[in-house]
């Protein structure tokens, strides 16, 4: 009988320490803020953001670009853009053209694609250096660096 109790003792405390927290999912903490790049702050300016661009960072994701993926974005002065995205939301290579408005006193940027259907987001852009910026809409933050160029295999 004493053995049975102290079986019966020992299934309990083995019963009360599996239920003593742990049994949920840990809820997971704030992002940490992305950091931002290196370079000389510039003014928000159409002449500033009228370049060649290559999406280096994404902000929630964990790992951007991956292996396959590339995103490129040309902004125009005349308000046009081009954006060239590989393996991100297709398989191959996809081609988008549109305009854009850039309002620089409110440090905004919006668009509409060629087929009349508007970005996603206004997005603010919280930096804007000599050779990146980041765009920010909610807790996303995507990290742009200026490229000489599109490769040629995605252009």
């Amino acid at each position: 009988m004493k053995k049975l109790f102290q079986f019966f003792a020992m299934a309990m405390m083995a019963v009360t320490l599996c239920n003593c927290g742990g049994s949920e999912e840990p809820t997971p903490g704030p992002t940490p803020p992305q950091p931002e790049p290196e370079g000389k702050e510039v003014p928000v300016s159409v002449e500033n953001v009228s370049k060649t661009w290559q999406l280096t960072a994404w902000s929630p994701a964990t790992e951007f670009p991956a292996e396959n993926q590339a995103a490129y974005l040309e902004l125009r002065t005349n308000g046009t853009f081009k954006l060239y995205q590989k393996n991100i939301n297709y398989t191959g290579v996809v081609f988008f053209i549109g305009d854009y408005t850039l309002d620089a006193e409110a440090k905004t940027i919006t668009g509409t694609y060629s087929d009349g259907v508007k970005w996603a987001s206004t997005y603010s852009i919280t930096s804007m250096k000599d050779n990146s910026m980041q765009w920010t809409v909610g807790s996303e933050v995507s990290t742009f660096e200026i490229a000489s160029e599109v490769p040629a295999e995605i252009a």
